[in-house]
């Protein structure tokens, strides 16, 4: 009896026991879950770039206001959004930048200033923080009172956003030529600027025409250029009247790790320390390779730089140092470079007169040792 019974409950269906969902419904189902995830993960997406697009332009809008309050300028005639979904990308047409005095945009004491047609800046929605600029096409410089107008074929700059100071500044520049009161001419350059615990700097260039005004006879171009830098200390934004002085008194220095330089007949490999003095003028320790040494001597002799007594004795006590090059190669001499007190020296033998650095700070009102003129006629009566 017990065995009928298990055989009639195997052998037991009911559709509601094998129910399966039609593949219609199950289709259906499917792609409404995804419609549904595609639209939730759309609107995060959407909200994430529009919340990265908000910081790219308030980051262009915080620097506008902090180059105005350092006295200086920088503003764009129109700003256009695009890129969604994969780039934000802000298009500045007509942008325009003048340092102020109290900015960062002093170059050897003199303001600087630019325009361009257009700056577009683009960034990833994931790392606004890390954005591409590219201005190539129609430029104008201001340096100081010179002016000069061109075209660009690549400006770009990489650059990683920090506090105060950007992490990380590429910058690249291609068939630059600017003609006006001066020329400004590159055929490549790039620098490379990195800040952490101190700050620094990497320059590559070949073909740079700088608007120096003679160079001091050895011409306005040069042929390549090859730096490695370190700046020792601490570095803040501020007035240069400050800065400097309290960079020079918490110990700053500048590291050359590297310097190769080729300007007309003067080939120049060289590493050392820069400091700057009471008076913020340079002092300097290198030790240098020259090439093309006794021709540059000449040079500043004609130019009036070197006297002509110290151009002899310099020529004469040095010439014992230098080693002909082998295979055709010009002669080379490996010196002792020191800037102190304002003189430039080739081993103990000071050369010229360095120029005094102002950096833009106006000198300290005179004290004058005079006496007063006094005047006693409306002193009252003692009796």
């Amino acid at each position: 009896m017990a065995r009928h019974s298990n055989r009639n409950h195997r052998d037991f269906h009911h559709p509601s026991l094998s129910y399966e969902t039609p593949t219609l419904l199950r289709r259906f189902r499917t792609g409404l879950t995804l419609l549904v995830s595609f639209l939730v993960a759309g609107g995060l997406w959407t909200g994430l770039w529009f919340a990265a697009t908000s910081y790219v332009k308030g980051q262009v809008s915080q620097w506008q206001v902090a180059q105005g309050a350092a006295g200086g300028r920088a503003t764009v005639e129109a700003m256009d959004v695009s890129g969604f979904p994969t780039r934000v990308v802000l298009k500045l047409a007509k942008p325009v930048y003048h340092s102020g005095p109290d900015g960062l945009g002093l170059v050897a004491g003199r303001p600087v200033g630019w325009r361009a047609e257009t700056l577009t800046l683009s960034a990833r929605p994931w790392w606004p923080w890390r954005i591409h600029a590219e201005a190539p096409g129609p430029q104008t410089v201001e340096w100081g009172a010179l002016t000069m107008s061109g075209q660009a074929e690549q400006l770009s700059a990489d650059l990683s956003l920090g506090e105060p100071w950007p992490e990380r500044l590429t910058v690249a520049v291609q068939g630059l030529n600017l003609q006006g009161d001066a020329a400004l001419v590159a055929e490549a350059l790039t620098l490379d600027f990195y800040h952490d615990a101190s700050v620094a700097l990497t320059v590559a260039g070949s073909n740079l025409t700088l608007p120096l005004g003679g160079g001091w006879g050895l011409g306005d171009t040069v042929q390549s250029l090859d730096a490695e830098l370190r700046v020792i200390g601490p570095v803040a934004p501020g007035p240069l009247a400050e800065r400097l002085p309290a960079w020079r008194d918490g110990g700053g220095t500048l590291e050359v790790d590297q310097l190769k330089l080729r300007v007309g007949p003067l080939a120049l490999a060289t590493s050392g320390t820069v400091a700057l003095d009471d008076a913020l003028q340079p002092i300097a320790a290198f030790s240098a390779k020259f090439e093309g040494l006794f021709q540059v001597l000449e040079i500043f002799r004609k130019q009036g730089l070197v006297r002509d007594s110290d151009a002899v004795v310099a020529t004469m006590a040095l010439s014992a140092f230098s080693k002909r090059g082998e295979n055709g190669a010009a002669p080379s001499i490996n010196l002792a470079v020191s800037v102190q007190d304002g003189k430039l020296s080739l081993g103990p033998i000071p050369i010229l007169d360095m120029p005094t650095f102002t950096w833009g700070i106006a000198p300290p009102e005179p004290v004058s040792d005079e006496e007063p003129v006094r005047d006693y006629k409306d002193v009252p009566p003692i009796y």
